[in-house]
């Protein structure tokens, strides 16, 4: 790309929520369709968490609330997004530990829950 802008107008990516006091630290990602995926901290009615949205090739918002990644009951950081083609890959620190969620192109949880991911000398191993 010539670095062209392809939208006629910036795009608020998350919702315009009342309660949000802070959008902190977004991560994106482009999956194989040309969808933009977008993961931020947010802080909501005093609660920490991270959400999700998707915007088409167009830049429009693929849900009218952003979804919510369930990630537990300890405060998340520096969250992270990859796509590899067919599912959403999103990883974030949660005080001393890391944790990994798999999403399908709707943007729902592959896993029932998120996986720990503890550091061997092996490699990473999930739990």
């Amino acid at each position: 790309s010539l670095g062209n802008r392809q939208w006629t107008n910036d795009v608020r990516v998350n919702e315009a929520a009342a309660k949000i006091t802070d959008s902190l630290q977004p991560e994106a990602t482009i999956d194989s369709e040309g969808a933009v995926w977008v993961v931020w901290r947010e802080t909501r009615e005093g609660a920490d968490g991270l959400y999700l949205q998707k915007l088409d090739a167009h830049g429009n918002r693929a849900w009218l609330e952003d979804l919510y990644v369930d990630t537990g009951p300890a405060t998340q950081h520096y969250p992270d997004i990859e796509a590899d083609g067919h599912h959403i890959y999103i990883v974030w620190s949660s005080q001393i530990d890391l944790y990994l969620q798999k999403l399908d192109s709707r943007g729902q949880a592959v896993w029932a829950a998120a996986k720990r991911a503890i550091g061997t000398r092996n490699g990473l191993q999930l739990t």
